[in-house]
């Protein structure tokens, strides 16, 4: 089986567990950017293009793909977005690195992936830091680093993706943990299926569930009229 990792990384943490997950492996681990704090040149920017399509062309010939991101605003980065978009893989393994929340990051993964036909074999999260400093401003509080702990959980989750050949099954859960009986019938009667329903791209019943403020009952989503205009629109209908 031939096995690419491909992640993107701001600061290195999402760098360093896609290398342990390749090292573990024996197989290629693909950066899709340059790490650079700060405005990039012209020459690292083309150099970044190349990266990127280097990226798509290893993944597309390969049987199982890892795809790293780490979070941006509680979501995955774009430029894993973008990788995606441009997949024909049959399986994929996902794994974030975070700090503070993880928000909807394996929600938006998990709703494209699913979108392209695309196996999500296993996934892992990785916390790596804590948002507590910024609300009580003591710097001392702040973590942001990878430890020999998390080297060791991406190791094990590499050789346990490769080991199951099993996708995982749908979660038949709204994004607020209720048990939705809509969500059973994913593709049959659950009003916002097919278009990001349960990933929070432009939809009111994301919105909904996270605040938990508006609707009670998971059934009065089909309430929400913005569900059925957008999905006209997303051509989903």
């Amino acid at each position: 089986m031939k096995i690419t990792v491909a992640y993107y990384s701001k600061t290195g943490n999402t760098k360093t567990i896609a290398d342990s997950i390749a090292r573990v492996l024996g197989c290629d681990s693909i950066p899709i950017n340059i790490m650079k704090h700060g405005r990039k040149t012209k020459q690292e920017l083309d150099q970044e293009k190349q990266l990127f399509q280097n990226a798509i062309n290893k993944c597309n010939q390969s049987d199982l793909v890892f795809i790293g991101t780490p979070t941006e605003f509680r979501k995955p980065h774009s430029k894993i977005i973008d990788l995606i978009n441009n997949l024909t893989i049959k399986k994929a393994a996902i794994f974030c690195t975070y700090y503070g929340m993880l928000g909807a990051t394996f929600y938006d993964l998990e709703s494209l992936l699913l979108q392209k036909s695309i196996s999500i074999i296993n996934k892992h999260n990785f916390l790596v830091g804590t948002e507590k400093y910024k609300f009580n401003l003591d710097i001392s509080q702040y973590m942001d680093k990878i430890t020999p702990e998390h080297i060791k959980t991406a190791s094990e989750f590499a050789l346990k993706t490769v080991k199951s050949d099993k996708p995982l099954a749908l979660r038949l859960k709204g994004i607020c943990g209720a048990d939705c009986p809509q969500c059973k019938n994913f593709n049959k009667s659950c009003k916002g299926a097919g278009f990001n329903c349960w990933s929070g791209r432009q939809c009111d019943i994301f919105n909904c569930c996270v605040i938990k403020k508006s609707y009670s009952n998971c059934g009065d989503c089909n309430k929400i009229d913005n569900c059925f205009i957008i999905k006209k629109q997303k051509n989903f209908a």
